[in-house]
């Protein structure tokens, strides 16, 4: 009995030890095969799915061409994905929506269309991500649209956000607000959101509305500041997103004579995506022109602006301002970085009394822009100017000391403060370089550890169990011993 419980044990801890080096081995090529497989991803931008899922079929037939502007990128793919985070990033808020596009679209909900053997909508979430991704195809081909990003956190705040508010403000980025905003003020009511007026969009007046609405005819010129209900936001913001996808992908249609888009490349597809969502839903609106105004127009008699909206440049005498100039320029994260300064309001001295009211807007914008500036940077507790120039002249100093010692000609200040940054540049890059490479190489190295742990633990599990087998099979004979002791004492009594 004793050796067959032995033997049993002994079988068991071969098994075992089998069973760990296997795991072990698993371990380290699924270890590696991530590796690889993320230095793929975050080296190229595309995706990598799990092979073709067959049941999704509604990539091939009418779901695909209701739900996706572009059926021919319709992938049938899901359970496993490795995507560049920027991908994810812009697929994200495309996913989520098309999910319950495809969710509320029951009557396509049948297992000859979807492919759902319960036709009850159960995969809805893997058709959103197929023709999200097929969406995303497409406007990474178009090299991407950053004013797609207005409408689709409008969406992503409605599908994250639990609000009790009534009304809703929307303005765009590059604004600053001079005021309150209420709708009792400007009179906003369900079914009619109070906007300002952009007069540019001129595709509200021609083929471009014909094609993107079916109801040209309520298409309003209007965004900038929008006040709307949150009922009409939520039934709207969808279609808003879907609309601004529709129109950037109508190429063919960019004109400046159909769009009114100076720079004639579909920038203000966004703007037309509103306009036509609205006019789809028949949502028409109030139109005030006093909220908002652009600075460098003349104001309306008085008209108290609430908004700068500073999209275009504007300027007062020899100064001026536009903020595609400084599309390059780290403002925001620079200590103390501030735009030009504009004229001292005291200067104008003009007698139209138009011209006059505008400039000092104009300046009123560009003074506030550095004010915000300044108090963004005071929050970041940027050190003080003084200790700044201190810490420049002392750096000068030894610059030019270490300069004389070398007997090398003494090159000026901003030639050796370049030369500094330029270093801590390439020595900050070394560094990210070298934590690229040394980090798999700690991964691969606690990874082997691990491996050893675990070769250790099984023997030491093995050592304990087989003494204590022993130690049973010792202890079963030493019984044995005892019994058959036992027993001849007993026979020889008898």
């Amino acid at each position: 009995m004793a050796a067959a419980i032995a033997g049993a044990v002994v079988a068991a801890l071969l098994l075992l030890y089998q069973w760990t080096i296997l795991k072990i081995h698993l371990v380290e090529k699924l270890g590696l095969l991530f590796f690889k497989l993320r230095y793929l991803v975050s080296n190229e931008s595309g995706l990598i799915g799990h092979p073709t899922i067959f049941h999704v079929k509604g990539c091939d037939n009418i779901l695909a061409q209701l739900h996706t502007a572009h059926p021919e990128f319709c992938d049938k793919v899901g359970g496993i994905l490795a995507m560049h985070i920027d991908d994810l990033r812009a697929l994200a808020p495309l996913w989520l929506s098309k999910t319950e596009e495809v969710r509320q679209d029951k009557s396509h909900w049948s297992t000859n269309i979807t492919g759902d053997i319960y036709g009850m909508g159960w995969i809805n979430e893997m058709y959103g991500y197929s023709f999200g991704a097929a969406e995303l195809h497409y406007l990474v081909l178009m090299n991407r649209y950053p004013a797609i990003n207005k409408p689709a956190a409008v969406l992503h705040w409605l599908n994250h956000v639990q609000t009790d508010a009534e009304f809703l403000v929307i303005l765009y980025a590059d604004t600053i607000m001079r005021g309150p905003i209420t709708q009792w003020e400007y009179g906003a009511k369900r079914g009619h959101p109070v906007s300002t007026p952009y007069e540019y969009l001129i595709g509200c007046d021609n083929i471009l509305a014909k094609i993107h609405t079916r109801n040209p005819s309520a298409c309003d010129k209007v965004g900038g500041v929008i006040i709307m209900h949150i009922d009409d936001l939520r039934r709207f913001a969808l279609l808003w997103l879907h609309k601004s996808e529709e129109v950037r992908a109508d190429k063919a249609h960019y004109a400046t004579n159909i769009t009114g888009d100076i720079y004639n490349s579909g920038w203000i597809s966004e703007m037309y995506g509103y306009s036509f969502a609205a006019a789809e839903i028949n949502l028409r609106h109030i139109i005030r022109r006093d909220i908002m105004i652009y600075p460098g127009y003349v104001p309306l008699p008085g008209a108290k602006y609430r908004v700068f909206h500073y999209g275009l440049r504007f300027g007062v005498g020899n100064w001026s301002f536009d903020k595609a100039d400084w599309r390059n320029a780290d403002v925001v994260n620079t200590c103390w970085a501030k735009f030009p300064e504009p004229p001292d309001p005291a200067t104008i001295m003009k007698q139209d009394l138009d011209a006059r009211e505008r400039d000092l807007l104009s300046i009123e914008c560009g003074r506030a822009l550095n004010k915000a500036l300044y108090l963004h940077q005071k929050r970041r507790n940027c050190p003080q100017l003084g200790t700044i120039r201190s810490t420049s002249r002392k750096a000068d100093q030894q610059v030019s000391a270490s300069n004389k010692m070398e007997r090398v000609p003494q090159k000026s200040r901003s030639t050796s403060r370049e030369n500094i940054e330029s270093m801590v540049d390439g020595r900050e890059k070394t560094v990210e370089r070298t934590a690229a490479t040394v980090q798999p190489l700690h991964r691969s190295r606690r990874l082997a550890r691990s491996s050893r742990m675990w070769i250790i633990a099984v023997w030491a599990l093995s050592i304990v169990v087989f003494l204590l087998v022993i130690s049973m099979f010792f202890t079963e004979q030493r019984r044995n011993v005892s019994r058959s002791r036992v027993s001849r004492s007993l026979k020889a009594h008898v």
